[in-house]
């Protein structure tokens, strides 16, 4: 009898090690990804030189926050898990769930045209640049970026904070053309979503941003997750933007564009970003009608989809399986990514504080790390590129100016000391007439250039994205232009001393 309950007592014993032992495993595994992870974002963090990386990983029931860095590069403040940061056209599918929660509400309809909430929009037909064309588009074009609306729209955008803004953005439609009929074709335009954000204040009759806090945020528990009204330094733990230049990282703080707001001044922190996509998941519990809406927003258009790979869905990328989602946010100093695995309940988001191109290659490392497989070397930075060309650009025509500064001082010297007059005065003054004239005309091509290359672009909008090197390069171009001409205008008319006037 006593054998028998020893029996008993050993084998219950060996169940509960076996219990613990099966429990700790996943706990286990889970930490060793952690740790998996970190180094390899201590070494992304190390070999980009980005001052902040904050990053959220959700697997089911799991998850992981990561965060690395400084808030400001001179200051003792570092990146955590509330540190706030843009999130750029990720901002979009937020406009998109507030644009279909007043469908669901019947205060519109997405196969409306637009014209018929905001009946002063203009826009020229794509044909017939005197018709207006602004009634062919469906909201449902704005959603789909099938509107037509061109890219460059966006770039005339001015920087401003007034509460007109969304307003402006329709206005300015007037002095462009469509690119294509309504909905016959995609390109992706983010004035169609500052459209929807106009929409949304005319409909409720409320600010674009009070709209989207009382309503779709506050709702979903978001409630570290803001608009951008007009300057962002009010706001607690907000990581300060960079940008690089001159091959180093310096903080940059950009115009602000309120005008874009609805479709690139959203702000979250990880733990905001990982409720988001728990949300998207079905993960983390939400009222019905917003589980319903999200699901919704999960579905692409499929009406011009055929000859590309990945699709659009409310704000987001979608493959032709609709199981991977995507998005990416560029803005002049903060970038910011998701991916979304539905079927395996697998998502990442990576916010930084300054402008790259590296998020879409993170997200895909980052997800092969975690799912036990070799990440891929990172592609080269293609601003972090320009930046070093441009520097390098810059220190040639920099020591090119000094070079040809110093011939221009030596020949006014040498013209001094041996007499040198201007011979055949008539014809150097038409010389000088002629090539003045191609110098400034070539001057005025450049200034004129962005123009020439995007309609509504300039150079002050290629300032606020580009590195300041790239800037400074144009500006020594332009010198060294004006020097050379210089140089072979004092070479072509001073070529003669008086002693040889007079015998002749």
């Amino acid at each position: 009898m006593q054998v028998k309950k020893i029996k008993i007592f050993l084998f219950i014993f060996v169940l509960l090690i076996i219990s613990v032992f099966l429990f700790a495993l996943p706990v286990r595994a889970q930490s060793n990804k952690k740790d998996l992870l970190e180094l390899y974002i201590d070494q992304i963090y190390n070999d980009t030189k980005f001052p902040g990386l904050s990053i959220a990983i959700v697997d089911q029931n799991e998850s992981i926050i990561i965060s690395k860095g400084m808030n400001e590069l001179d200051k003792e403040g570092k990146i955590a898990e509330d540190t706030l940061f843009e999130l750029g056209s990720v901002s979009k599918m937020f406009t998109a769930i507030g644009i279909i929660y007043l469908e669901k509400e019947k205060l519109l309809n997405t196969n409306d045209p637009i014209t018929k909430y905001i009946p002063w929009l203009y826009i020229q037909d794509s044909i017939d640049t005197d018709r207006n064309s602004a009634n062919k588009i469906k909201i449902k074009d704005l959603l789909n970026h099938t509107s037509g609306i061109p890219y460059s729209a966006m770039l005339a955008i001015k920087p401003e904070i007034g509460g007109d803004a969304l307003r402006n953005v329709g206005v300015l439609l007037k002095d462009f053309r469509l690119e294509f009929e309504p909905g016959e074709a995609y390109a992706y335009s983010s004035v169609n979503y500052d459209l929807l954000g106009l929409l949304i204040e005319i409909v409720t009759g409320e600010s674009f941003q009070k709209f989207m806090t009382e309503n779709i945020l506050k709702p979903l528990g978001l409630f570290h997750t803001f608009i951008l009204e007009n300057n962002y330094n009010t706001l607690d733990n907000m990581a300060s933007g960079h940008r690089f230049s001159f091959m180093t990282v310096n903080e940059y703080e950009a115009p602000f564009y309120r005008g874009n707001t609805p479709s690139a001044y959203f702000i979250s922190n990880a733990e905001d970003m990982l409720r988001w996509m728990q949300i998207q998941m079905g993960i983390y519990n939400v009222p019905d009608i917003y589980q319903e809406l999200i699901s919704k927003s999960h579905v692409y258009d499929t009406s011009n989809s055929s000859e590309r790979k990945s699709n659009y869905a409310f704000g987001w990328q979608v493959d032709q399986s609709g199981k991977l989602l995507t998005s990416i946010g560029l803005n002049p100093n903060y970038t910011a990514g998701l991916y979304m695995d539905l079927e395996q309940d697998f998502g990442i988001c990576v916010m930084t504080n300054v402008s790259t191109g590296l998020v879409q290659d993170l997200l895909s490392n980052i997800n092969q790390l975690y799912h036990n497989n070799e990440p891929a070397d990172l592609s080269m930075d293609s601003i972090k590129l320009l930046d070093m060309l441009m520097t390098i650009f810059s220190l040639i025509l920099g020591i090119l100016l000094i070079i040809l500064g110093l011939l221009i001082r030596r020949r006014i010297v040498y013209i001094r000391m041996h007499g040198l007059i201007c011979a055949k005065r008539k014809m150097s003054k038409i010389i000088i007439i002629i090539s003045c004239f191609c110098v400034f005309f070539l001057i005025g091509q450049i200034f004129f250039l962005p123009g020439y290359i995007s309609e509504g672009l300039t150079w002050n909008t290629i300032s606020v994205w580009v590195p300041q090197s790239m800037i400074l390069c144009i500006m020594l171009f332009l010198l060294l232009i004006i020097l050379v001409w210089l140089y072979a205008i004092i070479l072509r008319c001073f070529n003669k001393n008086k002693t040889d006037m007079d015998n002749t």
